[in-house]
């Protein structure tokens, strides 16, 4: 009764107030209500919605957006969710026609829309309104927290580079925004980032750097911050095998968790600490911690991870127990009912579309794969085996999945290493089953992948015909983005240097947003690269007269698949191990020239002993005597130039019998890789361009004297336009990439403080990652240079080297070199080389003819491999179109044109006369 007369009369209060109420009044009016300690939620309610009754609501006035605003954040505080996101709306459709006067209150009603959607449980509808932030492009302190957001979002989905880069803005430019909390979030962002990559020790500096910068910001950090900042250090010297130090930051964070209350955080301590008393062997203690995280956890992920770790540290000697917690699991993270009694049971590809925890299932899964295997070795059941096979291709698919999903990459780099021991597992089921048209498909797959998508996005660009303007505009941006990047890391507190990095990276995220609209099927369609079969490879590759090899290996095992016209040979690799140790020595003795007998020997044993280990198939040599052999090399074997293995153990003193006497070779990323090269279109050219700096503007390098003469000899029989000392600019360099056939370097190579390979041009270097930028339509590039084949190994993609960023732009093959060179007998066999690609052989034929030729006309130390087995092909071996215009013939031309303009001019002198 009460109740009821209270409401009347307030009722009539407020309709009186009305009749002469403002819009001016209407926030006062609010807050009186809204900040009212002394009325209910329901009183609240009441009294703001008879308010909202006796307005003009379809004014759009600063006051009736602030009062939606507030509205939603009081149905937030009641958790109506649902409410909050209704009144919210109608406050961003009243601050986006206001947005040119306020874009901070906008940003504010964005933000806490996507807060609401996100208790919800509704990330991606929310996502949406944190982009909606970033296209309004302000620097307000909301835009920065939605930057976090994102990058909690992409860590979610195994991005953990794309969450690094939305956080650079948050971090560098805090003089912007001015607010010590974000910026002390910003760097707890960055620790979880770094304590999720399964590799934390490459980055162990940064990881300290930004425990040191939290710390500073202490007093703007709350208690569970700091638990999370421990449990993420804790991780991170987990995974860098720092028990105790682990175990100190862990019990830290479990102390601060406890007080807090907070159930699943405890639990996930609880198991972090149970993974460690299991590393340590100490099985009981760790025991006690895994019950009481399944005890307290709510979350399914954290109780799957739980399940995961009891299986994967059980000790028992049947793999069968540890699968049974496997798939528990799996379905437990999924949510899903699964049959207990049937373990090879699998969820499908579909019920990880909007699955956020993929990184974990895929452990769970790879795990579950790789006892099925043991369980094959223990009890020898194929079905097993089939199991096992099955299992892969849906780890695989998975990996796939959340590549695709990946945008920078760093990140696909990251996701094709993590799929690595998993393509070799399935390889070795195959080998199992000998099925090596299945085993081709996961040897591929574990080739450059990187290189295959970015040679598609290529033959995208040009199949779907787009302008070149916007491309430029793209890279250019990123540059700029690059450039400031670097700049800040060098400048602090320069605020306008900030503006203008926060500046571009919104340009640059909105011009990106943009084109996905006007090329949805090139910058939003996420297919899986062609992965060419075995039997189209054969096709390809494999002749009366060809032969073609590729291997899988890594630090414990390896396979190789040989094909011939009538056999396809899977094998093991034995003592791989040994092989390793084997490639190390060889790479070391390939470096100098042999000078002792003795060292020949040595060298000879070592090396014909790799040559039994990757060709365990072949009795004799002389079966692939006069056979060219297309090799797709993988790990270690990329180092390594097959030509100069000893295939005989048969002491010859200083001749050595070199697998080069009996087969060419080049060199292939992957089969797949190869196809795609020849899906793009090139303009069609013979031209030959040269470059030879001889001297350089950084003088720090040494004057590469002979190389000037060598490259002028070549211009008296080939068609060749010679750029040399000054004229051999990094511009003129780039710029013939864009329309010549084939393309020689002669100069100096090295690699950056970052280990990134670079070459040099008379004015300035050219970067392994502007190579991956420009625009490149040779046949053949021919780096004449030291170490062009070398760089960075990355598992699963190769390595990182010069060689490759021409191919990753455009090329179709590339000659480069594994050590420092000798000038003399490289000038040598490059002479013959081409003479021999003149007369119209293949590139492998002439590369391998001019090799034998040098290897026949020389003796003693000058036969060792330093000084003939460095360069070598990879790529594409056709033969090219070379004019037989030489230069001499040219001038020739010329002079007999000149000679026939003087005559006619001098008859028509004398005709008139």
């Amino acid at each position: 009764m009460y109740r009821s007369a209270y409401y009347c009369i307030l009722y009539a209060v407020v309709t009186l107030s009305f009749q002469v109420h403002s819009q001016e009044a209407l926030k006062t009016e609010f807050d009186s209500y809204y900040n009212n300690a002394s009325l209910s939620f329901e009183q609240k309610e009441d009294s703001i919605h008879l308010l909202l009754k006796n307005t003009d609501t379809l004014l759009n006035t600063y006051e009736l957006g602030y009062v939606y605003h507030k509205l939603g954040l009081l149905y937030n505080r009641n958790k109506n969710y649902k409410k909050a996101i209704q009144e919210t709306l109608k406050a961003i459709r009243i601050r986006n026609i206001l947005k040119d006067i306020n874009t901070k209150d906008l940003n504010n009603s964005l933000y806490n829309t996507y807060i609401y959607h996100k208790a919800l449980g509704k990330i991606q509808k929310g996502k949406f309104f944190l982009e909606q932030v970033l296209k309004n492009k302000g620097t307000d302190r909301f835009n920065f927290k939605v930057l976090i957001e994102l990058a909690i979002l992409s860590m979610r989905e195994g991005d953990y580079f794309k969450a690094l880069q939305y956080l650079e803005p948050v971090i560098l430019s805090s003089d912007i925004y001015k607010d010590q909390r974000i910026l002390a979030l910003g760097h707890l962002s960055c620790l979880e980032a770094y304590s999720k990559m399964s590799t934390p020790h490459k980055y162990v500096d940064n990881v300290y750097l930004h425990k040191e910068q939290i710390e500073s910001l202490e007093d703007y950090i709350l208690t569970k911050e700091v638990a999370d900042m421990h449990t993420n250090l804790g991780t991170v010297f987990e995974k860098t095998n720092k028990k105790e130090d682990a175990i100190i930051h862990y019990n830290k964070a479990l102390s601060l968790y406890i007080e807090a209350e907070d159930s699943n955080n405890i639990g996930t301590l609880y198991n972090n600490l149970g993974v460690i008393h299991s590393k340590k062997k100490e099985y009981e203690i760790a025991k006690t911690y895994y019950a009481k995280a399944l005890e307290i956890n709510e979350s399914s992920i954290k109780k799957a991870d739980v399940y995961y770790n009891l299986g994967f540290y059980l000790q028992t000697d049947d793999p069968k127990e540890k699968i049974k917690f496997y798939q528990k699991a799996i379905y437990t993270a999924l949510d899903q009912t699964y049959n207990s009694s049937d373990n090879h049971q699998l969820p499908t590809i579909h019920s990880f579309k909007n699955f956020t925890y993929k990184p974990d299932v895929l452990e769970y899964l790879t795990n579950k794969a790789n006892a099925w295997i043991e369980a094959y070795y223990q009890e020898n059941n194929k079905d097993y085996l089939l199991y096992a096979k099955e299992t892969l291709y849906l780890v695989d698919k998975l990996v796939s999945l959340i590549r695709l999903d990946s945008e920078l990459d760093q990140s696909k780099l990251f996701w094709i290493n993590s799929g690595v021991d998993s393509y070799m597992l399935a390889v070795e089921v195959c080998y199992l089953l000998q099925e090596p048209d299945e085993a081709f498909y996961f040897m591929e797959k574990n080739k450059a992948l990187l290189l295959l998508e970015n040679l598609d996005k290529r033959y995208k660009q040009q199949k779907l015909d787009i302008p070149d303007i916007i491309l430029k505009q793209e890279k250019g941006l990123l540059e700029k983005r690059i450039a400031l990047r670097r700049s800040l890391l060098e400048v602090k507190n320069n605020i306008e240097l900030q503006k203008e990095f926060v500046k571009v990276d919104h340009e640059y995220t909105m011009f990106l947003d943009s084109i996905k609209g006007k090329f949805p099927a090139y910058y939003t369609k996420k297919n899986e690269p062609t992965i060419l079969p075995l039997k189209e490879s054969i096709e390809k590759h494999v002749s009366k007269d060809a032969y073609f090899i590729e291997y899988i290996i890594n630090k414990g095992a390896g396979y190789g698949i040989f094909c011939t016209e009538d056999r396809k040979i899977l094998f093991k690799i034995p003592k791989v191990p040994e092989l390793l140790q084997q490639i190390q020595f060889l790479k070391q003795e390939l470096s100098a020239p042999f000078t002792t007998k003795e060292a020949f020997q040595k060298y000879r044993s070592v090396s014909f002993s790799v040559y039994e280990k990757l060709f365990p198939f072949i009795e004799k040599a002389n079966e692939i005597r006069f056979k060219k052999l297309t090799i797709v090399p993988d790990y270690e074997l990329h180092n390594l130039p097959f030509s100069a293995l000893a295939v005989s153990d048969v002491d010859t003193g200083f001749k050595l019998d070199y697998l080069l006497n009996y087969t060419e070779t080049v060199y292939l990323h992957s089969a797949s890789v190869f196809q795609q090269i020849h899906k793009t279109t090139r303009k069609n050219t013979t031209e030959i361009v040269g470059f030879a700096p001889t001297f350089f503007k950084n003088k720090q390098l040494i004057d590469l004297e002979r190389s000037e003469e060598e490259m002028k000899s070549y211009t008296s029989f080939l068609p060749m336009s010679l750029y040399v000392r000054e004229k051999a600019s990094k511009k003129a360099c780039l710029l013939s990439l864009k329309n010549t056939s084939i393309v020689h370097i002669n100069s100096h190579a090295g690699y950056t403080k970052d280990n990134t390979p670079w070459l040099e041009l008379y004015d300035d270097k050219i970067t392994l990652n502007e190579l991956y930028d420009i625009e490149n339509n040779t046949e053949l590039v021919i780096l004449d240079a030291c170490k062009s084949a070398q760089g960075t190994q990355e598992m699963g993609e190769g390595i990182m080297s010069l060689s490759r960023g021409f191919f990753y732009s455009g090329t179709q093959s590339v000659i480069a070199s594994h050590w420092n060179v000798n000038e003399v007998a490289t000038n040598e066999i490059t002479h013959t080389f081409y003479k021999e690609l003149k007369a119209g052989k293949t590139k492998s034929t002439a590369l391998h003819t001019a090799k034998k030729r040098y290897l026949k006309t020389h003796q003693l130390e000058q036969t060792s491999p330093y000084f003939w087995a460095s360069i070598t092909l990879t790529g594409d071996d056709r033969p090219l179109k070379i004019s037989n215009n030489s230069l001499l013939f040219k001038i020739g031309i010329g002079l007999v044109v000149a000679v026939l303009i003087v005559i006619i001019v001098y008859r028509k002198k004398f005709s008139i006369i």
